[in-house]
């Protein structure tokens, strides 16, 4: 929440996106955004998640292609099993699963 957040305008949260993805274009970095697939586990950490994509996923899909920034879809098993063949220097997340999958370096934006 952030203050004046109702006179935003519409879809304050794709506003907020739009800004970090600017910051991000101008950082010296190749930003490569992965998202959940479909088999998401039902249950994480306990606690029932939601099936669907989240509302802003597609939005947030368009706004990459428009700043040239890759992303792909995969399904979470390979991220667990695949992602050491990748090879990662660090991870923009709020997750801090990324730690125990040998994130050596997490970002916040």
């Amino acid at each position: 929440f952030r203050l004046g957040h109702a006179k935003s305008g519409e879809n304050p949260e794709l506003w907020m996106l739009m800004y970090k993805l600017v910051a991000l274009a101008n950082a010296p970095i190749h930003a490569h955004f992965i998202f959940d697939g479909e088999d998401r586990p039902p249950i994480k950490r306990n606690e029932h998640v939601r099936s669907a994509p989240h509302w802003l996923t597609q939005r947030l899909q368009e706004l990459l292609q428009i700043f040239g920034f890759t992303w792909a879809t995969v399904r979470p098993l390979f991220s667990m099993c695949c992602g050491n063949m990748l090879t990662v220097i660090a991870v923009l997340t709020e997750d801090s699963d990324t730690l125990l999958f040998g994130a050596e370096k997490v970002l916040r934006l």
